[in-house]
């Protein structure tokens, strides 16, 4: 059975058998995070020891096929069919984790988690509850605020109804102010265990065979883009005019594909897959394009110390997560553990642990409503 998109000569992922998922592309990243056999994954539960993500972030099994690099069988995640409401969760314990999957995927620039892409429930075979992203394609971009991950419902109509968070809706609207709390805290505390053991986690990275030539995914437009493209019966030569496709995107788009590109941290150029078998590569000319693409990329050595990403995630992204999370009409202060806040109508002021005060204004143009 088909799941997801097609790319690179009509290939998308599909079941094998009742316990696997064949993915007809390298897995790396996602065996970076989520593999038993992870040295990366191991130290990140060292670093993050007792933290919520931690226990909601499974570990998976990987094979890879020994006649294909390019094709992957991963352990398939089954969620049991029980009624949202029906979960037995701590609320502040899931939103804690909530919060630690908005630091962890803003500091690795990981992006479109979109609601296909993040997997909550009780696993079918565990009983245990399960928070994780499922697809991870995007990463090392320059992010520089949790808004740019696709968690966070956007005020773009088309982009509101597939956040990464919409599958939490249940539990995120029916939650105490206080437990909302719990999303800004832990991304505050994550944020900073993360910067204190940055060098190791660092050279944890750096130290892990074949990354930098790891496949890299890049985007130059949204996927939603392309697929209400496709399904329009557009012609390739209207397409191209009306929506300034380049001729890479064109041919990928002819052939029934979403369009695929990547790059590695070892060569930034922009990269496509020209033959079914995936083994002949050409590269996007287009220079315009290309330096859109390649002027958010992220190097190992700059995760923690860019000084301006670091500055808006430490500073604005829990802002920007406190304005979303806190109701509209809220005035006046709160707080949860040894984080304090007070809200006005024009202002939210941020204290955590008696040494980071934050201040910032209650409404951002990139967020939608609040749930």
């Amino acid at each position: 059975m088909k799941r997801g998109d097609t790319h690179n000569f009509g290939k998308h992922v599909k079941n094998s058998g009742s316990k696997w998922l064949m993915k007809p592309r390298e897995t790396f990243w996602e065996k970076l995070f989520l593999s038993k056999s992870s040295d990366f994954r191991a130290h990140l539960e060292e670093v993050l020891v007792d933290e919520p993500l931690m226990d909601y972030l499974p570990t998976l099994s990987f094979r890879d096929r020994l006649d294909h690099k390019h094709c992957t069988l991963v352990e398939k995640i089954v969620l049991k069919q029980v009624p949202i409401k029906q979960l037995e969760v701590d609320t502040e314990f899931l939103l804690e984790a909530l919060g630690g999957l908005f630091a962890i995927m803003s500091w690795f620039g990981i992006g479109d988690l979109h609601k296909e892409n993040i997997f909550f429930g009780k696993h079918a075979s565990t009983d245990k509850i399960i928070l994780t992203p499922v697809d991870i394609e995007f990463i090392f971009k320059k992010i520089y605020l949790p808004t740019d991950l696709g968690l966070l419902p956007h005020a773009d109509p088309k982009l509101k109804d597939i956040s990464g968070i919409k599958p939490l809706e249940w539990f995120i609207k029916n939650s105490t102010l206080k437990s909302k709390l719990a999303v800004i805290y832990a991304y505050l505390r994550v944020s900073h265990r993360l910067i204190k053991h940055s060098n190791s986690v660092t050279s944890t990275l750096k130290h892990t065979p074949g990354i930098m030539n790891a496949v890299i995914r890049s985007a130059p437009r949204h996927t939603m883009d392309y697929i209400s493209f496709m399904k329009s019966g557009v012609s390739a030569k209207l397409i191209e005019n009306k929506f300034a496709f380049i001729e890479e995107e064109l041919v990928q788009i002819a052939r029934g594909d979403v369009p695929y590109f990547f790059r590695t941290l070892k060569d930034s150029s922009i990269k496509f897959y020209s033959s079914s078998d995936l083994k002949k590569v050409s590269l996007v000319k287009n220079k315009l394009w290309i330096k859109s693409m390649t002027a958010g990329i992220l190097q190992l050595d700059e995760i923690f110390h860019d000084k301006l990403r670091r500055q808006t995630l430490l500073e604005y992204g829990p802002l920007i997560l406190a304005a979303y999370f806190i109701p509209a009409d809220f005035i006046g202060k709160l707080r949860y553990r040894n984080m304090s806040l007070e809200v006005s109508a024009r202002m939210i002021k941020i204290h955590y642990r008696n040494e980071t005060n934050l201040k910032g204004p209650r409404s951002w143009p990139e967020l939608s409503s609040p749930l």
